[in-house]
């Protein structure tokens, strides 16, 4: 049955050839449409998303796309970014030149990010994948800076070297099985399982900025990419990339010790390095973290939040080891299905919603100091008194706090008495860090002495103050209702768990059962 549901890709698709045409004429009219454009493929997938999680929805097929509850669960995320950062953009990029192949390549990006997650044929997946790495590297490096050159071509310098080896795992699978799609893929041996789901993970670890490829080009292509590129890179992008590996490992069997292990073991040494190289440069600086493509050295505010999403992405490989890891250990596995990959499209939320608040938050402060080093930007807290307020609430939600959406992945990584202790302590160590270095920025940017003498209240054009403000407000929604629920005060039934399995299973299958 053919339905709406690929509409928000088609809407992308048409809006980036239409808005680049109209704005030949008039700009006002092309903001609007590209505005509209994206509002109106938010709101049909957010009707998708909603029937699917009541099973009123199964999936839908145009060709080798597959719309099921899990891409558009994740094709969510990326509108939701999406629209945000494009009202954003609006004010942020008005000065620059050029801007009509800004939003083209802008939606066109979106559109590559949805057909990612919209397909079990891993060519599909691969050539959106490869697709969304050309778009994504032009607009890093739109500001024609030396260093933003230099940071995308070795952020396509590492594509391609994860997309060369991701090729050689697509021949390798059509030899042996003559298909495509990654449903077959079990009737291979073990043998044969793990030397492609290895080959698999290592290529699309480039793109998630896993270690130790993250740290190669993960900083420098972020933090060198506009406000609103960055938010979508950071957000969306690695998030995505992780989305495919749990897609295509966990196609191959979440019982398989070997997958759960290589998740786990690149998954924490992911979260800690990448936590501690955002405190390092929250405190120090490039000087102490190198991997800076600038000719001087500074405390990158931008690149703080770059390492953080490598140890972001790293819990999103632990909880994927963590399905794996319990399913071996007695553990129901159905159950152990959705701990690990129900918990792992949480944290997707998670980290989508803090970074891009920290992001969009950090725009404001950049663009009312004139400066991206932390030596610099300082004592904004009276020229922005509510951003300090917005900003802190990214900050704890990234570190884990009750009330906050980090509340969720607490609990099933901290308070699971299934999960390893080891585990146990190396998310509380990441989370303390993480929030030590969100922290040590918030105190930096706001709080500390500054030598400008004026002081009054700056005025911030709303289309960079909202965007902040409402993800800070759904931070703040979900989080409440996260906590509440986990202590007992609000109870949602089965609703909550069914939901989650609804999710999990169709990360790995079209259909739930299917």
């Amino acid at each position: 049955m053919t339905t709406l549901a690929p509409l928000p890709f088609i809407i992308m698709i048409f809006s980036a050839v239409a808005s680049t045409i109209v704005g030949l004429r008039s700009i006002a009219l092309r903001n609007k449409l590209i505005a509209t454009s994206f509002a109106v493929a938010f709101l049909v997938n957010t009707y998708f998303l909603v029937l699917s999680l009541e099973r009123k929805f199964i999936y839908d097929s145009l060709g080798e796309f597959t719309f099921n509850a899990a891409s558009i669960y994740v094709s969510e995320l990326v509108l939701l970014l999406a629209f945000l950062g494009a009202i954003y953009s609006f004010k942020y990029m008005e000065e620059r030149s050029e801007t009509w192949l800004y939003y083209l390549l802008y939606q066109l990006f979106i559109a590559m990010m949805i057909g990612m997650v919209s397909s079990f044929n891993i060519l599909v997946i691969y050539l959106f994948l490869e697709s969304s790495s050309v778009t994504s590297a032009i607009l890093v490096m739109f500001s024609r800076r030396r260093s933003s050159i230099l940071a995308a071509y070795r952020y396509l310098a590492l594509s391609i070297f994860g997309g060369i080896i991701i090729i050689g795992g697509i021949f390798w699978q059509y030899q042996l099985i003559h298909s495509l799609n990654l449903a077959e893929i079990g009737a291979l041996g073990v043998g044969q399982v793990n030397l492609l789901a290895t080959i698999y993970f290592l290529g699309f670890g480039v793109k998630a900025g896993l270690l130790p490829f993250g740290l190669l080009w993960l900083p420098q292509a972020h933090s060198e990419a506009p406000i609103p590129i960055h938010t979508l890179l950071s957000a969306a992008l690695v998030q995505v990339a992780a989305f495919d590996i749990a897609r295509i490992l966990g196609s191959m069997g979440i019982v398989n010790s070997y997958i759960a292990n290589m998740l786990l073991a690149v998954g924490l040494a992911s979260m800690l390095a990448g936590s501690i190289y955002a405190l390092v440069e929250a405190w120090f600086g490039s000087r102490y973290t190198r991997l800076h493509v600038g000719k001087k050295h500074i405390r990158g505010i931008k690149r703080v939040w770059a390492f953080s999403t490598i140890s972001e992405v790293g819990y999103i490989a632990v909880f994927l080891g963590l399905a794996g890891t319990l399913a071996n250990s007695g553990f129901n596995s159905e159950e152990a299905l959705v701990l690990g990959f129900g918990g792992a499209l949480l944290h997707m939320y998670n980290h989508g919603f803090s970074k891009s608040q920290l992001l969009f938050d950090s725009g404001v402060a950049i663009k009312v100091s004139h400066s991206e080093d932390l030596d610099t930007m300082r004592g904004l807290a009276k020229r922005l008194p509510v951003m300090k307020i917005s900003f802190a609430v990214g900050a704890l939600s990234l570190g884990l706090i009750p009330g906050t959406l980090g509340v969720s992945t607490l609990r099933e990584l901290v308070f699971n008495s299934n999960v390893p202790i080891i585990t146990k302590s190396a998310v509380v160590a990441t989370a303390a860090i993480s929030l030590a270095a969100c922290l040590s920025v918030w105190s930096n940017v706001f709080f500390s002495a500054s030598e400008e003498e004026d002081n009054r209240p700056t005025i911030v054009p709303m289309a960079l103050r909202l965007p902040g403000l409402l993800i800070g407000a759904l931070i703040i929604i979900f989080g409440s209702y996260f906590t509440l629920e986990w202590s007992g005060i609000v109870s949602t039934g089965p609703a909550l768990r069914n939901a989650l399995r609804i999710l999990a299973e169709t990360t790995i299958k079209a259909r739930v059962g299917g």
